[in-house]
C-alpha cells in the first residue's frame, strides 16, 4: 500500500495479491499550502479524499481481498526505490513536510514513534516570515502550517487587518469569542461567573439575569415523554417577547419540542410531539419588576397552565401523536443560535429578566451549579427573600447574597418545600391507633372502641349495627364466607343506608398486603349512586346493578345470591335482578378476610377498583343464610368504626 505525488497529483495504491488499485485525486494540489489527506480501505475496495472534497473509489483487479504487510512503514521515502513494488509508482522521495497521522483513529508521533529518521529536519513553514505588523510567527498544524499571533490592533491569517479578531484566550477560560466588523473587532460571550469585555471579572451568581443575548443550557429533561410538570419562578426587566424555556429533539429547529415564552405581554406553553403544537396562553398578562410564578402541565396531548395560582388554561396538541422525545439541551433565557429554535415556538429574542427557580417533575434544577453551558449571565441583584422563597409557613433569613429557609418543624428542604411525617414527629395517635401520613398532615385509624383526631374519644358500638365514614373498616374472618362445591349457592344479606355517591360496603379478595389486580373477588358496593353486586372469577367480571339509586339516607335491605357463575341481586324485597360472569371459570378463588365498610389500602387491595369505602351505616349483617354477626365479637380486626347516628327500626319495620 503506497501513497504519493505523481504529476501534482496524489496518487493511492494497494495491490491485494491480483493487481494494484490505482486511485487519483481529481486535481492537482496548490504548492505552499498544508493538505489533509484521507485514505480508507476496506477489502478490495478503497477511497481517497483531499482537504474534504469528494472521495474518489477505486477497485483492485482480481478476487483476493486481504491484505498482508508485514514490512516496517515508511513515511517520505525509502531506502532503496528498488527494492519496493513497481506497482507502487514510486521512484523517488517526498520533498515536503508532513504532520498529523493517523492510522485507524491512532496518532503516530512521527518522532517518537520512529525506529529509524534519516534525513528529516523540521518544517520551516516560518522561514519566510510571514507574520506582518510585528506578528510572532509558530508552527501549527493548520492550512499553511503556521499561525500568527498578532500585536493589539492587527488581525487575520498573517496580521494583516487593522483590528482586533479573534485569538485563542481572547475571552478568557471558557469564553467564546465572536468577530465582529465593527470598530471593537470580536465581543465576547462569557460563562456564568465571568462578565467583563474580556470576560475577566468573576461574578456570584444567586438567580440568574438575562439580557437578550444570555443563554444557560443544562442536561436534557428527563422521563418526560408522556407526561411534564414544570414549575418557574421568574421576573420581567421588559415586556418584550423572549424565551422563558426550551428543550428540543434536533438541531436546527425540527422535531419534538417543548417550551415556555413571554408573547404579547402574556405568557405562553407550547409543545408538539410530532404532528403540530398545542399553544397555550395565560390567562392574565405579565407585569414589570414582579415575581411570577406559573406551572405547566402535559399528560400526552392534553396541556394546562396556571400564573401565579389562577385557574389553569387548558389545551391540546392536534393530530395522533402523543409523546415527546427530546434528546437537545435544555435552555432557559435564550439560545446560543436561534437557528436551532423551531418558528413553531413563537418567538426568537432571549428574555430581559430574572429566573428564580425551576422545577421539571418535581425535581429542582440546580440554576448555577448544573450548567452545561452559558453566556452573558449577570446576577439578579435583590434581596432573594424579597420574593418569598420559603414556604410553608417559613421564615426567610437573608445572608449577604443568599438567604436561609428556617422550617416549622414539621417541613424540611431548602425552601421547606418537603413534609416530614408528622406521624414519626408527632406521634399522635393514642390508644393503640395507628398513623399514616397525609401530605404535611395525618389521618389516625382508631381502634374498635375508639374515635377523634387523635384517637382520645371512646364510643360505644352496637353489636349488629356500624357507621363508616370512607376510612373505616371492620374485618371478618375469611371462613365466615366458607364455600362447598361451585354449586353451591353463596348468600349475603345486610341493611344500610347512605347518602353518599360511592364507596365498598362488602369485599372479599386476596389476602391483605396483596395486590387485587385481575384476582378474583366478591362485593358489593356504591357506584354513582346506584348498588352494584360484582364478582370475578377469573374469566370475566360480572356487574349486577341496581335499577334505581339507593343513595337517598333511608334504610334498604340487600339480597345477593351466586352459583357458579350465576347471580341474583335483590332490594327491598323487588324483583330479583340477574346476571353473569364472563367466560367458563364457575368457583371464587378469594382467600383474603371479609371487609365491611372499607379496608386499609383500599385502592390496592381492590387492584385500583374502588378508591374509598362507604359513608353510613351496616346492620343485620348475614353471610351464607347464618344468623347475623356481632360485628363486635366476630371481627378479628377493625378501625375508624362509629355508632349509627341513628339505631334502625325493628326489623319487622324495615323492607
Amino acid at each position: 500500500m503506497s501513497l504519493g505525488l505523481s504529476e501534482g497529483y496524489v496518487e493511492f495504491r494497494f495491490d491485494v495479491g491480483s493487481g494494484a488499485a490505482v486511485i487519483r485525486s481529481k486535481n492537482a494540489l496548490e504548492l505552499g499550502r498544508f493538505h489533509t489527506v484521507v485514505l480508507k480501505r476496506n477489502s478490495r475496495f478503497g477511497s481517497l479524499s483531499v482537504d474534504g472534497l469528494p472521495a474518489v473509489n477505486g477497485t483492485s483487479q482480481g478476487n483476493f481481498r486481504g491484505l498482508d504487510l508485514i514490512e516496517p512503514l515508511h513515511v517520505g521515502g525509502v531506502p532503496d526505490y528498488a527494492a519496493i513494488a513497481t506497482a507502487s509508482g514510486l521512484k523517488s522521495g517526498f520533498i515536503g513536510c508532513l504532520s498529523r497521522l493517523e492510522i485507524s483513529a491512532a496518532s503516530v508521533n512521527l518522532a517518537s514513534d520512529a525506529i529509524n529518521i534519516v534525513g528529516v529536519s523540521d518544517c520551516p513553514t516560518c522561514a519566510d516570515k510571514p507574520c506582518k505588523n510585528g506578528g510572532t510567527c509558530v508552527e501549527a498544524t493548520t492550512e499553511y502550517g503556521f499561525r500568527c499571533e498578532c500585536p493589539e490592533g492587527y488581525s487575520g491569517r498573517t496580521c494583516e487587518g487593522v483590528g482586533e479578531r479573534c485569538y485563542p484566550g481572547a475571552c478568557g477560560p471558557g469564553g467564546k469569542c465572536n468577530n465582529d466588523p465593527g470598530p471593537t473587532g470580536f465581543t465576547c460571550s462569557c460563562p456564568i461567573g465571568r462578565t467583563g469585555v474580556r470576560c475577566g471579572t468573576g461574578i456570584v451568581i444567586v438567580e440568574p439575569a438575562f439580557s437578550g443575548n444570555s443563554f444557560i443550557a443544562y442536561q436534557t429533561m428527563q422521563n418526560v415523554q408522556r407526561q411534564t410538570r414544570i414549575t418557574m419562578e421568574f421576573k420581567l426587566d421588559s415586556l418584550t417577547d423572549g424565551l422563558l424555556l426550551f428543550n428540543g429533539q434536533r438541531l436546527a429547529g425540527s422535531g419534538d419540542f417543548i417550551s415556555l415564552a413571554v408573547k404579547d405581554g402574556a405568557v405562553e406553553f407550547r409543545f408538539d410531539s410530532g404532528s403540530g403544537p398545542a399553544v397555550i396562553r395565560s390567562s392574565k398578562n405579565v407585569s414589570l419588576d414582579t415575581w411570577h410564578t406559573i406551572k405547566a402541565e402535559r399528560d400526552l396531548k392534553d396541556g394546562s397552565l396556571s400564573l401565579d395560582g389562577l385557574e389553569a388554561t387548558k389545551g391540546q396538541s392536534p393530530g395522533n401523536t402523543q409523546g415527546v422525545n427530546l434528546r437537545m439541551p435544555l435552555h432557559l433565557g435564550g439560545m446560543e443560535s436561534f437557528d436551532d429554535l423551531p418558528d413553531r415556538v413563537g418567538v426568537t429574542k432571549g428574555l430581559f429578566g430574572c429566573i428564580a427557580s425551576v422545577e421539571v417533575n418535581s425535581i429542582s434544577l440546580d440554576l448555577v451549579n448544573a450548567v452545561l453551558d452559558s453566556a452573558n449571565i449577570q446576577d439578579c441583584g435583590e434581596r432573594t427573600c424579597d420574593r418569598g422563597p420559603c414556604q410553608n409557613g417559613a421564615t426567610c433569613i437573608q445572608m449577604g447574597d443568599n438567604y436561609v429557609c428556617r422550617c416549622s418543624p414539621q417541613f424540611e428542604g431548602r425552601h421547606c418545600e418537603t413534609a416530614l411525617n408528622p406521624c414519626q414527629v408527632l406521634k399522635p395517635c393514642l390508644n393503640g391507633g395507628k398513623c399514616e401520613q397525609q401530605g404535611s398532615d395525618y389521618l389516625c385509624m382508631c381502634p374498635l372502641g375508639f374515635k377523634g383526631k387523635d384517637c382520645e374519644e371512646k364510643v360505644e358500638l352496637a353489636d349488629y349495627t356500624a357507621a363508616f365514614d370512607r376510612d373505616g373498616y371492620i374485618q371478618l374472618p375469611n371462613k365466615m364466607m366458607g364455600r362447598g362445591w361451585w354449586s353451591e349457592p353463596e348468600y349475603i344479606e345486610f341493611y344500610f343506608r347512605t347518602t353518599m355517591g360511592n364507596g365498598v360496603i362488602f369485599w372479599q379478595g386476596v389476602e391483605e398486603g396483596s395486590t387485587g389486580r385481575n384476582m378474583d373477588f366478591i362485593s358489593i358496593a356504591v357506584s354513582d349512586g346506584y348498588l352494584v353486586f360484582s364478582y370475578e372469577l377469573g374469566s370475566g367480571e360480572a356487574n349486577i346493578q341496581s335499577e334505581e339509586r339507593i343513595n337517598d339516607g333511608e334504610w334498604h335491605h340487600v339480597k345477593t345470591v351466586r352459583t357458579g357463575q350465576n347471580g341474583e341481586l335483590t332490594i327491598d324485597e323487588g324483583r330479583p335482578i340477574p346476571g353473569k360472569s364472563g367466560g367458563s371459570l364457575q368457583s371464587v378463588n378469594a382467600k383474603g378476610s371479609v371487609y365491611i365498610g372499607g379496608m386499609p389500602d383500599i385502592t390496592k387491595h381492590t387492584g385500583d377498583k374502588y378508591r374509598t369505602g362507604m359513608v353510613g351505616c351496616v346492620y343485620n349483617l348475614r353471610l351464607q343464610n347464618r344468623p347475623p354477626i356481632n360485628l363486635l365479637l366476630d371481627n378479628i380486626g377493625g378501625s375508624n368504626v362509629l355508632p349509627c347516628p341513628t339505631q334502625p327500626p325493628p326489623l319487622q319495620e324495615l323492607p
